[in-house]
């Protein structure tokens, strides 16, 4: 295997994709990923899964958003265990979201879009009208778990965000959003993947490396974020608590 501690890397059918420190090469399921990411047991039990478990950390107060979001530099899956690791369970349309956009609950909101801003104000002050938003640009990961005919697979994956709306709020860019829905992503040809259907037909495709963009559900002339997002590492485990 190629763990390497530099530039990402490409991931060809059979050698597992390159792996940078910040990608904790010595944690589960990195340090023991057995399965490629187009491996077509993975892609199907994909295919065949209604939910994925995204794991993050729990949330305890503000300070620790950052390390929920998956931003580089605060997330460490070392520290997610335990009372500290948290399963949220969502269908897999909506699982990007989660990672980007938060679903951990608060006192504003459930669901604030906004919450991997870099100015995000916290819970105990944000609000629902004014503070939803775009990620910051930069580097993000996250762990997710499939539970499909009997199959579990850990998994691990980063993504890339840029673009002009990055670290920006709803009411900072053009096209008149008002709150997630007016969005919609668009796979590397074009095209719109607004059902869950759709969004798993990009994941499949090569889930090793894809990219997508982030545009106004109306105007589809408008980009917001472009995404580029990466399943690095994948671990079929028969133990069942990984997923609960």
């Amino acid at each position: 295997e190629n763990f390497g501690t530099g530039a990402f890397g490409e991931a060809s059918s059979d050698v597992q994709p390159l792996l940078a420190t910040a990608d904790f090469p010595d944690v589960s399921p990195c340090s023991d990923r057995n399965v490629l990411p187009n491996d077509a047991d993975f892609i199907t039990a994909i295919n065949n899964t209604s939910n994925v478990k995204h794991i993050h950390l729990t949330y305890g107060s503000d300070t620790d958003i950052p390390a929920i979001c998956g931003k580089e530099g605060s997330w460490d899956p070392s520290t997610i265990t335990g009372t500290s690791r948290t399963l949220g369970t969502n269908t897999f349309g909506n699982t990007m979201h989660e990672d980007f956009f938060g679903s951990i609950g608060s006192a504003c909101a459930s669901g604030t879009s906004g919450i991997c801003r870099s100015t995000f104000p916290g819970f105990s002050s944000c609000s629902l009208s004014t503070d939803e938003g775009f990620p910051a640009a930069g580097t993000y990961r996250g762990e997710g778990c499939i539970e499909s005919s009997g199959s579990i697979y850990l998994f691990r994956v980063r993504a890339t965000v840029s673009g002009d709306a990055a670290d920006k709020k709803f009411s900072e860019v053009s096209g008149s959003l008002s709150n997630q829905t007016d969005l919609v992503l668009f796979d590397a040809a074009g095209n719109r993947t607004e059902t869950k259907a759709a969004v798993k037909a990009m994941a499949v495709d090569t889930p090793a490396d894809f990219s997508f963009t982030v545009r106004n559900n109306i105007d589809n002339s408008i980009t917001y974020l472009n995404v580029r997002w990466e399943v690095i590492c994948v671990k079929h485990d028969t133990t069942q608590s990984v997923c609960s």
